[in-house]
């Protein structure tokens, strides 16, 4: 009995320590950066979801330094906003979806910003950071690998200039998980037209994957994906996406954003950058949700067993 009591004691200290420490170093980003951290936010009906997830995991993050918050209703005008970042003593400001960043940049065009709910880059917003709508690609070479462990090949069609930042640690990821990278770069819809035709027409659906980044605006359109879809279905070849709703249609897999962690994720970052005078830091999305179309899969002769299923968060297709 003394020896339990002991035991639970030594665990009770150990709590208490951590505990010490966690507020230690949240005091400390506190004394560096006293503002409190603003979130300007849409919340349209659809998403209400997506962002009471956000909030959440940004309040955990903050690890109790609750943010303020502007919501740009219908009413809200850029005055209002003016005079909430004015009086609110706000920093850092994090702006969440693309709507927030545009109301933002016309009051503070140049003004370092952190955002999430957006694809990002650092060619075309040299001072906004945070957290991108793009996974990354370690997260999504390791999905897959687990998914299809005897495959060995990884194609990835991609914008070079929005997308090299993702790209450039994607190989070495892949050597990681046993698998070879093969990058298809594509400014144009033409041209990517044909590298995925080629990828399709060429590679082997026995070894090989297509990964199609989730942003996709000017290189692939709806007919790209249809077109993808049915030849992917006719040749039993296996598809990745970054958006849930391709694998609703019938990619074989892919993910979508834990919007809690992502929050924590872009707390982090603004702890961090709150320390630091260099440019916003700029993060891929680190957790998500593997999404599993089965109806894909037996048509791609995969076995759905329990363990299969078991790895997937989400699966849609089931009849």
């Amino acid at each position: 009995m003394g020896g339990a009591n002991s035991k639970l004691s030594r665990r009770e200290l150990i709590a208490a320590a951590l505990s010490s420490l966690t507020a230690a170093a949240v005091g400390a980003a506190r004394a560096q950066n006293p503002a409190r951290p603003g979130v300007i936010f849409d919340a349209p009906e659809p998403y209400r979801f997506v962002y009471s997830e956000l909030f959440r995991g940004l309040e955990s993050g903050f690890s109790g330094r609750d943010p303020d918050r502007f919501q740009l209703r219908d009413d809200a005008s850029e005055t209002d906003l003016r005079l909430w970042l004015q009086s609110s003593e706000i920093d850092p400001v994090l702006a969440l979806g693309q709507r927030s960043i545009d109301a933002y940049r016309r009051i503070e065009p140049s003004r370092p910003i952190l955002s999430a709910l957006t694809y990002l880059d650092p060619d075309s917003a040299p001072n906004n950071g945070g957290v991108s709508l793009e996974f990354e690609p370690d997260i999504v070479i390791g999905a897959i690998k687990e998914f299809l462990p005897s495959y060995a090949r990884v194609h990835v069609v991609f914008h070079p200039r929005r997308d090299g930042w993702l790209l450039d640690r994607a190989s070495s990821s892949a050597r990681m998980f046993g698998m070879r990278l093969i990058e298809s770069p594509s400014t144009t819809l033409s041209e990517s037209t044909a590298n995925i035709s080629n990828v399709l027409r060429l590679a082997n659906p026995r070894t090989d994957v297509l990964w199609l980044l989730g942003r996709r605006d000017g290189i692939v359109n709806d007919d790209t994906i249809r077109t993808i879809i049915a030849r992917a279905w006719r040749d039993r070849f296996p598809v990745f996406s970054s958006s849930r709703g391709l694998v609703d249609r019938g990619f074989l897999l892919g993910g979508q954003p834990d919007f809690y962690e992502m929050g924590r994720q872009l707390a982090a970052l603004a702890l961090r950058g709150a320390s630091e005078e260099n440019e916003p830091p700029l993060e891929a999305t680190r957790r998500f949700r593997t999404v599993l179309n089965v109806r894909t899969a037996r048509r791609l002769g995969l076995s759905i067993t329990p363990q299969l299923r078991s790895l997937a968060d989400v699966v849609v297709g089931d009849e």
